[in-house]
C-alpha cells in the first residue's frame, strides 16, 4: 500500500470511530491496544523459530547460563521526594513543568515504589527471541508497547523532537555548556552527614554521582532515618539552590536516573 494510501485508510478509521486509536488526546488512554496493523490469523502468523528463543538456547549450550543483575530503577533514590516537594512547592516551577508535560510523570517517580521478582523476570527473559525482538508464550508472542509506557509513566507518545542536540539554540548551547561545568564542579560536594546522621568534615572530591548533583543542586540531608543531635544542622543548601540554573539541574537527575540509566 502506498503512503497516500496507509494515510486515507487513517483518516478514515479515526473519523468512523474504527478501532485506530493511535491519534488520542493527552492524557486520553484508549482502552484498547494501540495497534496500526489488523491482528493476524492464527493460520497466517510467522512461525518464530525455537532456536531464537533464550531459554532453549541455553539448553542447547549456545549461551552460558549466568546469574542475571537487573539494574533498573524499582525505587525512588534518597531524598528525591524532599527535592520534588521543593520544587512543586513553587508555582512557576510547576507552570514550567506543566507546560513540558514533565509534571505528572516527576510526581509520580516521586513515589516509585516496585518490588522486583526474579524469579519471574528470570522466566520472562528465557522467552525472549532475538529474531522477533519478543517474549514467546504458548498463546503467542508479545512485548511492552507505547501504550503500556502511556499508561505507567505518562510520558506523551505523540508530537516531535523536543532537542536536537546537533542544532541547539545559542542559549540552549550556554545552557549545556553550564551544565557541563557543573558536573565537574559536583563532584566536590559530598555529604558533610556521616551513617548516623552527625556532621562531620567536608570529604574530600570524589566522582560525580546523582548523590553529588542532588547536594550540588538542592541540599546536603542526613541519611534517612537518622536524627541528627540536638544544636546540630539538620540539613546545608546547595551552591545552586537558588540559582537560575536550579531548575536544570533537577531535569538533568530526573531524566538520567529514571528515563536514561547513566550518571548526570
Amino acid at each position: 500500500m502506498s503512503g497516500a494510501g496507509r494515510r486515507t485508510s487513517a483518516a478514515q478509521a479515526t473519523r468512523s470511530g474504527g478501532r485506530l486509536s493511535a491519534f488520542v488526546s493527552e492524557m486520553d488512554i484508549s482502552e484498547e491496544p494501540l495497534s496500526l496493523t489488523p491482528k493476524a490469523a492464527h493460520e497466517e502468523a510467522d512461525l518464530i523459530p525455537p532456536s531464537s528463543i533464550l531459554r532453549f538456547r541455553m539448553e542447547r549450550g549456545d549461551v552460558p547460563c549466568c546469574f542475571v543483575n537487573y539494574e533498573a530503577v524499582s525505587h525512588s533514590p534518597a531524598h528525591w521526594s524532599d527535592w520534588v516537594e521543593s520544587v512543586l512547592s513553587n508555582p512557576d516551577l510547576v507552570h514550567t513543568l506543566k507546560a513540558s508535560r514533565a509534571l505528572w510523570p516527576i510526581r509520580l517517580s516521586a513515589e516509585l515504589s516496585i518490588r522486583k521478582n526474579n524469579i519471574n523476570l528470570d522466566l520472562m527473559v528465557s522467552r525472549w527471541s532475538k529474531d522477533t525482538h519478543t517474549f514467546v508464550f504458548l498463546w503467542g508472542d508479545g512485548g511492552p508497547t507505547l501504550q503500556d509506557t502511556a499508561v505507567l509513566m505518562r510520558l506523551s507518545t505523540r508530537g516531535s523532537v523536543a532537542v536536537d542536540p546537533l542544532s541547539l539554540s545559542p542559549a540552549d548551547a550556554r545552557l549545556v555548556e553550564r551544565l557541563r561545568k557543573a558536573y565537574t564542579e559536583a563532584r566536590k560536594y559530598g555529604s558533610r552527614f556521616d551513617r548516623k546522621g552527625h556532621v562531620r568534615a567536608p570529604p574530600k572530591s570524589g566522582k560525580t554521582s546523582w548523590g553529588y548533583w542532588l547536594r550540588y543542586f538542592f541540599k546536603d540531608l542526613p541519611p534517612p532515618g537518622t536524627a541528627p543531635p540536638a544544636g546540630q544542622a539538620s540539613e546545608f543548601y546547595g551552591k545552586m539552590y537558588d540559582f537560575d540554573l536550579h531548575l536544570a539541574g533537577f531535569l538533568v537527575y530526573w531524566l538520567s536516573f529514571f528515563m536514561i540509566p547513566e550518571f548526570p
